[in-house]
């Protein structure tokens, strides 16, 4: 994660594809308009140019979409998708870069029988939180969290089995957020970074129950092993398991701001590895990180 500067280029990284590491099992890109959808994965919202503004109602899951045959059942979820009109998070292109932007009440949802990667089931994968890593291109102009706002969150098969990045507290902080039924029981890593406007990177790579790194642009206010994570193996062949992004019901805070893409590995990528996504991210965004050892 660390020692990566702004010198990566565009054109050094646009062969890279998330999909050469096999363990992807999620790539949700909300730049790609033409994987994202203004009604039920007919239309797409481009090529050609996008209004900004445009309401989505679908958008693949291209870990799904993309990926060879036999890792497709692996993928949480074929799509994420909303049935509700007023829940529909509208696209961003204001930046330079698309976005998709996620506002109070709205939210994409894949479950069993709404965007399943394997019949009965939202991904035939067994996710284990201690060994897992966690891409995600943020915004925000909010500083206040409270209550706490949802990015993303991995659900089930338990009734308190979940995995979720949240943006929380007065100044807000990243966070990570592990729980499992049973033995009942939490954990958590807080970045220590505040949140801020521009666009980050925020990153978190578990490679076991208490070595849980949370960057935020390549840097962390809480020492490199900054967080724990319960010892659960998800199996999410089950149809009482979902993934959202932004607020999982209407009855929560999604996320307010932008985000630009979401990229989940079942496995704790090597640094070498995760340098290639992070350049890859850093490079398509526009971002760069801080390039000094912590």
């Amino acid at each position: 994660m660390l020692n990566l500067g702004s010198s990566v280029s565009t054109k050094s990284r646009q062969h890279f594809n998330p999909l050469r590491f096999k363990e992807c099992i999620a790539w949700y890109d909300f730049t790609d308009t033409t994987h994202m959808y203004s009604n039920a994965g007919v239309t797409t919202l481009g090529p050609p140019a996008t209004a900004n503004g445009e309401h989505i109602y679908r958008v693949d899951n291209k870990a799904y979409a993309l990926a060879p045959l036999d890792n497709k059942p692996n993928a949480i979820g074929a799509y994420i998708e909303t049935t509700g009109a007023f829940e529909r998070p509208a696209y961003r292109n204001d930046t330079g870069v698309g976005n998709a932007q996620f506002s109070a009440r709205s939210h994409l949802k894949c479950s069993y029988n709404s965007g399943n990667a394997k019949s009965g089931a939202v991904s035939g994968s067994t996710v284990t939180y201690k060994d897992m890593t966690v891409y995600v291109i943020a915004s925000t102009d909010e500083t206040d969290f409270t209550p706490q706002d949802y990015i993303f969150r991995l659900f089930g098969p338990g009734n308190a089995d979940w995995c979720q990045m949240i943006a929380g507290g007065n100044v807000g902080h990243y966070k990570m957020d592990t729980n499992q039924s049973s033995p009942k029981t939490g954990a958590g890593a807080d970045s220590g970074v505040d949140v801020t406007s521009g666009k980050q990177l925020l990153v978190w790579n578990s490679s076991g129950t208490t070595s849980g790194n949370f960057y935020v642009n390549g840097r962390t206010g809480s020492g490199i092993s900054n967080g724990t994570c319960v010892d659960l193996a998800a199996d999410l062949d089950d149809a009482a398991c979902y993934f959202s992004v932004g607020d999982w019901n209407a009855n929560n805070s999604s996320f307010v701001g932008n985000i630009g893409e979401i990229i989940i590995y079942n496995t704790s990528l090597s640094r070498d590895d995760s340098y290639e996504v992070e350049k890859y991210l850093m490079s398509k965004h526009e971002i760069s990180i801080n390039n000094s050892k912590v």
